[in-house]
């Protein structure tokens, strides 16, 4: 990448692909964990855990609002 040095964009490439390397494990683990769930379930946990994380979230953001 032009204007940086090669140390900055190796140091970049290797955060990358350690962090990809973290995500993948962690896919195969949660993968394996629900292989005998059906998928019509599996997509029912997915959706369910999503909605509460969102809601957790936007509970947290109305908190952290004052009103004037």
């Amino acid at each position: 990448m032009k204007g940086r040095p090669k140390s900055v964009d190796s140091a970049s490439d290797a955060e990358k692909a350690r962090i990809q390397l973290q995500f993948d494990e962690l896919s195969s683990r949660i993968a394996a964990a629900y292989a005998n769930v059906p998928e019509d379930e599996g997509m029912r946990l997915i959706d369910a855990a999503a909605r509460e994380v969102r809601r957790e979230r936007r509970e947290s953001a109305n908190a952290g609002r004052t009103r004037s």
